[in-house]
């Protein structure tokens, strides 16, 4: 039996007349906390060390990637490494969008509030 991690992120990202960019990405593990400078990264790493990252996290069924809004996260990561990292959102193995929670357990709290 193999255990479920959790893998949280966090993206700070800029807009430079409408195309937006990661600049910082927070991965945190219950043991470890990692801040991956973009700026730096997309320089050094290859193809085949972005593509070890998204298999690593993003496309790992054993890793739940738990965020806020990670759909425009996972967009801006697209566009920042469009080889290894497009269409995060879609090849994701496991996610959890707390910002879409929030809005379903809001909603079912008001639906049973007004009955």
């Amino acid at each position: 039996m193999q255990v479920q991690k959790f893998t949280k992120i966090i993206s700070d990202s800029f807009s430079l007349i409408m195309r937006k960019k990661t600049l910082t990405l927070q991965i945190a593990t219950p043991d470890h906390a990692y801040i991956l400078d973009f700026n730096l990264l997309v320089v050094v790493l290859s193809d085949l060390d972005w593509s070890r990252l998204a298999s690593a996290y993003f496309l790992n069924p054993l890793v739940t990637v738990l965020g806020f809004s990670l759909g425009g996260d996972f967009q801006i990561l697209s566009k920042t490494v469009p080889g290894a990292l497009r269409d995060l959102e879609k090849r994701t193995e496991s996610a959890l969008d707390l910002d879409v929670l929030e809005r379903q357990v809001v909603g079912a709290t008001h639906n049973l509030m007004s009955r």
